[in-house]
């Protein structure tokens, strides 16, 4: 499950931006753990996202905030 979360980086934050399949052959998938693993992915978006403007980058961190509307947010 962390890679399929994992794959899923911006490129800006030197991930693949890719997508994912999961496929659970054993009927073991827990949605809690995935959401939990997802939630800490956003997080750790969103803090870079306040480095990046604490280190006067507003642009990255709209970016990856996904700023101005347009679906242009780090896991779109």
């Amino acid at each position: 499950m962390q890679l399929a979360v994992n794959v899923q980086y911006p490129r800006m934050l030197a991930g693949a931006q890719g997508q994912a399949v999961y496929v659970d052959t054993e009927g073991s998938f827990m949605p809690e753990r995935c959401a939990d693993i997802a939630e800490g992915a956003v997080r750790h978006v969103m803090a870079v996202a306040a480095r990046q403007t604490a280190a006067g980058r507003p642009e990255l961190a709209a970016a990856l905030r996904g700023g101005g509307g347009g679906g242009g947010g780090a896991f779109d």
